[in-house]
């Protein structure tokens, strides 16, 4: 849990389209990738890796 902060922190500088796509590469533990999903509109297409 200490790589939270850091996680919401970069998801919030985020900018993507509506319609757009993110790919997140060596997402080890995965707190990226759900905070992402909250955080991306639902239309965002995202890949992790």
């Amino acid at each position: 849990m200490l790589f939270q902060p850091y996680a919401a922190d970069l998801a919030a500088r985020l900018q993507v389209a509506k319609n757009g796509s993110v790919l997140e590469l060596a997402c080890d533990t995965g707190i990226l990738t759900r905070v992402l999903r909250t955080r991306l509109p639902s239309t965002v297409k995202l890949t992790a890796d």
